[in-house]
């Protein structure tokens, strides 16, 4: 009798150890954010457009008590941690590519204090590239300063842009530049808007451009 006890105690030790889980280690100190409410949260911020003040109700109702200042704080740090590292590997990838194409977009950040703040794009061609590559850098500023920051002064491939006075050999001296077909275009249309019909009309700026 002993003998098939101590048999039973043997084997419900050994299952007992083999589903028995640890606790999961947090991703952050002092923050109690596992990695798929991190994701959720993310979510329904930047896909769905759900800003953290009316999160908070959802993970309330899921009994998860999470302030808007928390998830900012989460979201911030988990971008520091785990998708720094693949934008800094994207930079350096672009940074290999003969040619890319790259523009600036105005956007307003409401704490920035700013009228306007930039998102700089930088994008690889679909035809020849080593890699399909669309980058998103913000910057407060317009300087031509970002471009350099975002390719380095040592790039010396081409690049696509438009007539902005930034995307200059003073920031790239290894770089040759390329006009943008788009941008050419509307310079033809501004011109032909600013022509007269009748042959005897006064010169106009457009007239004396072409």
């Amino acid at each position: 009798m002993p003998r098939y006890i101590s048999v039973g105690i043997v084997i419900l030790t050994v299952v007992t150890s083999w589903w028995t889980a640890g606790t999961p280690s947090p991703l952050f100190n002092h923050i109690y954010v596992s990695s798929s409410v991190l994701a959720n949260i993310a979510t329904n911020k930047f896909d769905l457009a759900i800003p953290f003040n009316r999160q908070e109700r959802i993970w309330k109702a899921a009994s998860l008590e999470l302030n808007s200042k928390q998830m900012a704080n989460a979201v911030i740090k988990g971008a520091d941690r785990f998708l720094k590292p693949l934008y800094n590997l994207l930079c350096d990838q672009l940074r290999q590519e003969k040619v890319v194409h790259m523009d600036e977009t105005p956007f307003q950040v409401l704490d920035s204090g700013k009228s306007r703040s930039y998102f700089w794009v930088v994008r690889t061609p679909k035809e020849f590239a080593n890699h399909q590559i669309a980058l998103f850098h913000y910057a407060p500023t317009r300087s031509g300063k970002v471009i350099s920051d975002v390719l380095t002064s040592d790039y010396s491939g081409a690049v696509m842009c438009d007539g902005y006075g930034g995307y200059s050999q003073e920031r790239l001296p290894e770089s040759i530049f390329g006009s943008c077909l788009i941008h050419i275009r509307r310079l033809f249309i501004e011109l032909v808007k600013g022509l007269k019909l009748k042959d005897d009309a006064p010169a106009t700026k457009g007239r004396q451009a072409a």
